[in-house]
Order: structure tokens, then C-alpha cells, then sequence
């Protein structure tokens, strides 16, 4: 606590303070709602922090005499992202939205600590809202849950202060979910996560994790089959051989690649006996692969992006694990004080394993379907502090979302939407 201390009085002597919070009303209409919705969105934020020292200066390092330049560095337990920021800060966001139907809310919020490559992040969620790149589509509607990650610096790096090789950062996430079920309040399972990398190589203009893990146990409420208890989670696991970022023509060009292996485990047997536990089911097993380019116009007013590669998932239940191959494309251009964007995901899904508790209502394995989403949105700048902005979108899932205030039940259905809002932003 002594360290942490003299950290925060370091930052608070040269840090510069950010102080965020935007208030807004609207109305809205989706299918899940056919009379409309009233909307009010609250958020702010605070962060106090500086930037790091140069990578050079961070590091145990060896010197030529003559000139001072740096042959070679060793850098020991310590952060080597050159954007790197010290500091503290904390945010937290909610929505309303009701109409004579009903109301629906969600909320969520972190905090974080960042000091030297080392950091924890501590955070809740009211009815967490999920995505179609998640790796489990379970859903938040009336759960509550809260999550805490620690940031690992590399054990050590080598290189200089334009090529750095480093072993092993990580970060490793603790969480618990809560459910409302009948009017109280259930244990609905611990989540747990550890995203490693065994090898980093960075350069100014790109990186390339070799052999990087990413495993994660997905709580869900436990049930009982006869005598054998079934749940508790279920598992994601995948193995990227490598994965890489390289800035190209300038730094206006980005290119994303990674190859590796993807596991998808639905929920299954579990035995505890003594002191040791296991669980026991089928999987799913894909290659990994992603390929994305990102081009940013010269004027810094037009980006664009498009992607392709596999797709797998839990499906809603956790009961079952799809694996297939997505598309996605993104368009954002600024005209004048409109700023308009445009975002397009859609892939196909093979039903790849079933649990053995799943019930007749899941869909068997080699069931395939197409989902997707597509939406655009436009802002306009009114005015000092006030904005105007609109939000289309029409999807094709099974997932819930629990901002609609009618819930999925399960089946891939379409969704449609359009929000109107007016904000008033403020920051100093």
C-alpha cells in the first residue's frame, strides 16, 4: 500500500485531471416493443493520469560510454506499451427505458489503478449487455455481476528502445454473477480467465504475440440430473499460434492476422471428490483465424474496415457450441459536424457439440444458421455541449439482449430498432 501511495503522489505532482459526464432523452421503437420507449441515459467519468516514462527509461539497461545511445536493454517486471499511462480512474454509465409495457434498465461500471505495466480493474454490471463476438451469448437479463482483472507486466524483455522481445505479460480475471429467479436472488456461478502470451515481439509500427492463451470458465447456475451434478460452467479455450498487429503506408493502413485453434465446452458433468474436481462432456473444436485491414483517410475524417475469419461460441443455453466463419465491415466519416457510422457482422454457424443434459428444445448437432447484425448511426453537433443523434440496426440471432423489454425466447429471430436521443455533454 506504501508503493501505491508514493505512485499516486508521483502521478498527482505532473498528471492532468479528466473530468466526462454526458446526460440524455430520447424515444425509441423496436420489435420487442411495439408502442415505443421513452429512454434517459446517464454517464460520467474521472481519470487522473500522465504518460509513462520513455520505454528507454524504464529499463535496466547497458549504454555505449562514447555516445549514451542504447545498445542493449533489459527491462525486469515493468510495462513496455509505449502509450502506456500512470494513474487512477473510474466511469460508470446506465439506461432506462420504459413504456406501457414495462421498464427495463442496465448499468455498468468500473474502476482502475495503473501503475508501471501493473494494473487491477474492478467492476460491476446490472443486466450485462452481450455482443455477437462474444464467446458466450449468455444472457444478462436480470443477473447482476461484478469482475475484477489484474494486469501482469512481462516477467522480463530484451531489445532496444525501438525493438523490445518480452515473456510473458498476462492478465487474469475473477467474477461472480447473481441472478433474480422467482423474486430472489441466486448464485448463477464464478466466472474465471487467464489471457497469457508466451512471447511479444514490438516494434514502433507493430507487434506479434507468439503462442497466446486464452482460457476462460463461464459461471452458470449448477442443477442436478439424477445424482450427478451438472453445471457450475462452462468452458472457452483458444490457442492463437500467433497474432499480429503491423501499421503500414504511414501508420494509415492497419493489418490484423492471427492463426490458431479454438475449444468450445458446454456445460457438463461435474464430480468433486476430496480435494480434487473435474468435469467431463462434449466439444467443439475449429481452427482459429482472423484477417482484418483498418484504412483512416488522410484528413482523419473517414475510416474504414473489413474483416473475415471463424466464428465460435456457447450458445445462450451454455448447453451446446457452434463454430463457423464471420464477416464483418465498418465505415465511420465525419461531414462537416455530422459524424456518420455504419457496422455490418453476418456468418454462417454450425451446430459443432450438445451437452448431455441439454433439453429436446436445443437444436441437435449440424444445425446450422445464419445471424448477423447490421447497423448505422449518425451524430450531429447542435452545439457546445449538445448533440443529436440516431441509431438503426436490425439483427438476426438467438441471443437476448436486456435492453429489450420483451425477452428472446431462444429461437434465432429478427430484431429491429431505432433510437433518437438528445445529449448534453460536459468535461473539464
Amino acid at each position: 500500500m506504501k508503493l501505491v501511495a508514493l505512485a499516486m503522489i508521483a502521478v498527482a505532482r505532473v498528471a492532468a485531471a479528466d473530468v466526462t459526464a454526458d446526460l440524455a432523452a430520447g424515444a425509441g421503437d423496436d420489435t420487442a416493443a411495439r408502442d415505443g420507449y421513452a429512454t434517459a441515459t446517464a454517464s460520467v467519468g474521472a481519470r487522473l493520469d500522465r504518460a509513462e516514462a520513455p520505454l528507454a527509461a524504464r529499463a535496466i539497461d547497458a549504454r555505449d560510454p562514447d555516445t549514451g545511445s542504447a545498445e542493449c536493454c533489459v527491462w525486469l517486471l515493468t510495462g513496455l506499451d509505449p502509450d502506456e499511462r500512470l494513474g487512477a480512474g473510474a466511469q460508470a454509465s446506465g439506461e432506462v427505458r420504459t413504456s406501457p409495457a414495462g421498464t427495463t434498465a442496465v448499468a455498468t461500471g468500473d474502476a482502475w489503478l495503473r501503475a508501471y505495466g501493473w494494473g487491477v480493474t474492478v467492476g460491476g454490471d446490472a443486466q450485462p449487455v452481450g455482443g455477437l463476438r462474444d464467446r458466450f451469448w449468455r444472457s444478462g437479463r436480470d443477473v447482476v455481476d461484478w469482475h475484477t482483472t489484474f494486469d501482469v507486466a512481462p516477467m522480463w524483455a530484451l531489445g532496444t528502445d525501438t525493438t523490445q522481445v518480452m515473456v510473458i505479460p498476462a492478465s487474469i480475471t475473477v467474477g461472480h454473477r447473481a441472478a433474480e429467479l422467482a423474486g430472489a436472488w441466486q448464485d448463477a456461478g464464478w466466472d474465471r480467465a487467464v489471457d497469457t502470451t508466451l512471447v511479444r515481439v514490438q516494434r514502433r509500427r507493430s507487434t506479434l504475440d507468439l503462442g497466446a492463451f486464452h482460457y476462460a470458465e463461464w459461471g452458470v447456475a449448477s442443477a442436478h440430473a439424477g445424482a450427478v451434478e451438472y453445471g457450475t460452467s462452462a468452458t472457452t479455450f483458444d490457442v492463437d499460434a500467433f497474432d499480429g498487429t503491423w501499421k503500414l503506408d504511414g501508420a494509415r493502413v492497419t493489418l490484423h492476422a492471427r492463426f490458431g485453434l479454438a475449444s468450445r465446452l458446454p456445460v457438463g458433468a461435474y464430480v468433486e471428490t476430496g480435494s480434487s474436481e473435474a468435469t467431463s462432456g462434449p466439444e467443439a473444436d475449429a481452427a482459429d483465424y482472423w484477417v482484418e485491414l483498418a484504412r483512416r483517410g488522410d484528413d482523419g475524417a473517414t475510416q474504414v474496415s473489413v474483416g473475415a475469419g471463424s466464428w465460435a461460441r456457447l450458445d445462450p443455453t451454455g448447453l451446446a457450441a457452434d463454430t463457423g466463419q464471420l464477416a464483418t465491415a465498418s465505415l465511420a466519416r465525419r461531414v462537416g459536424g455530422v459524424e456518420l457510422t455504419g457496422q455490418l457482422a453476418t456468418g454462417r454457424l454450425r451446430r459443432g457439440a450438445v451437452s448431455a443434459y441439454a433439453p429436446a428444445s436445443v437444436a441437435p448437432v449440424g444445425t446450422t444458421m445464419w445471424l448477423g447484425r447490421a447497423e448505422v448511426a449518425a451524430r450531429w453537433h447542435a452545439a457546445r455541449r449538445l448533440e443529436l443523434d440516431g441509431t438503426a440496426y436490425v439483427e438476426r440471432s438467438d441471443r437476448d439482449d436486456p435492453r429489450w423489454l420483451t425477452a428472446a425466447d431462444g429461437r434465432v429471430d429478427m430484431h429491429a430498432g431505432l433510437d433518437v436521443a438528445a445529449h448534453w455533454r460536459a468535461r473539464r
